[in-house]
């Protein structure tokens, strides 16, 4: 039984049927909309392949099931069209292959119950899975009209700052010279009109989210622009979760948690960064809620890679138990009481 998942980097895990995980291998994007097709295919293939090898099992024979957890893969005919392509092309990689978004994967790797999922990784999307298999979502627009709050946006917004404050267009609130520096050694220029190919003529979205570290970096050196820009992506964050609140079944505010979020993405690293824009806006959302309103919600990274929620539900798809410790694959790092005064 084989998984993969994969946004800026995928992963391909190989599990036994008892759950003992037998290789972990890294690969490269598989976001189809970013490499295209053509090359996600290929992708998958050596990363499965390899990760056959690496198991001690014969490649040329067939997985049991291959279940995904991709980026990119939203829309169901895209998903259908992928599945599809990978079986006529490749019939010896498994017997079954089950393809769902990172999202879905993300949260049946943390519990079987359902919960938000927050990604906030290259991109941002927000799923709410209820208890009924329903899943309501915001986000997920990609970063030409969306991925607010994500490592892109960040980047993206510390570039933009920057370039307004060269061309005197628009002077930031505080000095943008430390992000300067940072992007001219992060991008290994010396003029600003070098970024240009790095946006156009050779755009790689993983390579720009990928700045949004150094910003990290410059941030936790007390520097005020790049802390203000962390606030304002905990704010976006913080936004997808209240957008899909009112759809919440209440039987998922009844955990022992209260409502499970799960954080999935690089970006959630720098919770420090991101916690008061993102708490400003809870609270604001808070004084709209009815009277003798009470309930919680608790923010979870997964400790292990989603690759195993992906698996798991490829198994189920075709009758086989993994069995899973949920509670070893998530790790609470904050949890947040809403509490509306009585009337």
């Amino acid at each position: 039984i084989s998984s993969l998942r994969g946004g800026t980097r995928s992963k391909a895990v190989v599990l036994s049927e008892n759950g003992t995980i037998l290789s972990e291998i890294s690969g490269p994007c598989t976001n189809p909309w970013l490499v295209g097709e053509e090359k996600c295919i290929e992708i998958i293939y050596h990363l499965v392949q390899d990760a056959k090898v690496q198991s001690g099992l014969n490649p040329k024979v067939p997985l049991k099931v291959l279940g995904m957890s991709l980026s990119g893969v939203e829309q169901k005919e895209a998903s259908r069209r992928l599945k599809g392509h990978l079986i006529s092309r490749y019939p010896m990689m498994a017997e079954h292959i089950f393809i769902t978004t990172d999202a879905i994967g993300g949260m049946a790797t943390a519990n079987n119950t359902g919960g938000i999922v927050l990604v906030a990784g290259t991109g941002s999307n927000c799923k709410l899975v209820n208890s009924d298999l329903s899943v309501i979502g915001c986000g997920g627009w990609g970063h030409l009209i969306g991925d607010e709050g994500s490592a892109y946006w960040i980047a993206q917004t510390g570039i933009k700052c920057v370039i307004n404050g060269l061309d005197n267009f628009e002077l930031p609130q505080y000095s943008f010279r430390n992000l300067e520096r940072k992007i001219y050694e992060y991008f290994q220029i010396s003029n600003p009109l070098d970024l240009l190919d790095h946006f156009y003529h050779n755009f790689d979205k993983s390579k720009i989210a990928g700045f949004c570290y150094k910003m990290s970096e410059v941030a936790y050196n007390s520097d005020p622009l790049a802390r203000r820009i962390f606030r304002d992506a905990g704010m976006h964050l913080a936004r997808h979760v209240v957008a899909v609140l009112p759809k919440v079944d209440k039987k998922l505010f009844k955990a022992e948690t209260g409502l499970p979020i799960v954080c999935v993405g690089s970006v959630w690293n720098s919770w420090d960064l991101l916690r008061e824009g993102f708490l400003q806006v809870l609270l604001e959302a808070q004084r709209s809620f009815p009277k003798n309103t009470y309930f919680k919600l608790s923010l979870m990274k997964l400790t292990c890679t989603a690759a195993l929620g992906a698996i798991n539900l490829g198994a189920k798809e075709i009758g086989v138990h993994i069995p899973i410790s949920y509670t070893n694959n998530v790790n609470i790092f904050y949890i947040h009481n809403f509490l509306t005064p009585k009337s």
